[in-house]
């Protein structure tokens, strides 16, 4: 064998490795739900503050999930109620952890816009995962509310495609437009 093709065959596990690394890893496949169909689907959509959360195993022992208490500063869509407890897989319990690609977290006392569906046992999940998870922060070049959604670490399929994309971050947007924008689109589609 010569000595050119000897270096050939040296580079080909290098390359592999190159190749793995420069493709994006997602664990979780979620199907894009379109804005103005979340709008429309959504049975509740709040604007809340983070009040605090608590972990636990499910019965089984399998699988952790968060139970996340909100206040609720604002009722565009659904039930007003003052509070609202939100589940998603994944968290801490002791010094065992579960991470969930596309499974929405949040921080306690931040603010957010979320988009809700009946769960297992009558319990409010965010619809589409992170897809219903928005959230607020103040400009600091203008002092005003703004909103954004991200989906990084999940990939979103449209329903009869094949390609995937990779989720990410979305564009700040004022709050006030971004309601204005969820309002009228949840008029279009009525109430679920």
């Amino acid at each position: 064998m010569s000595r050119r093709t000897v270096a050939g065959w040296r580079l080909i596990p290098a390359v592999a490795i190159a190749l793995l690394l420069a493709a994006p890893v997602t664990a979780t496949i979620l199907e894009k739900v379109e804005f103005d169909k979340l709008c429309q689907v959504s049975e509740r959509i709040v604007v809340a503050r983070c009040a605090g959360d608590s972990a636990a195993w499910d019965d089984r022992h399998q699988i952790i999930q968060t139970t996340w208490s909100f206040a609720v500063t604002q009722v565009v869509k659904g039930a007003a109620t003052p509070t609202v407890e939100v589940v998603t897989l994944g968290g801490v319990v002791g010094d065992q952890g579960m991470n969930v690609a596309g499974s929405p977290s949040f921080r306690k006392n931040d603010e957010y816009v979320l988009f809700l569906e009946r769960g297992p046992a009558n319990s409010w999940r965010c619809k589409g995962w992170t897809q219903g998870r928005y959230e607020i922060a103040v400009d600091p070049a203008t002092g005003q509310k703004t909103v954004r959604g991200d989906t990084s670490g999940a990939g979103l399929a449209r329903k009869g495609k094949a390609a995937i994309e990779e989720g990410r971050p979305g564009k700040p947007m004022s709050l006030g437009d971004f309601l204005d924008s969820v309002q009228t689109l949840s008029a279009q589609g009525g109430t679920k």
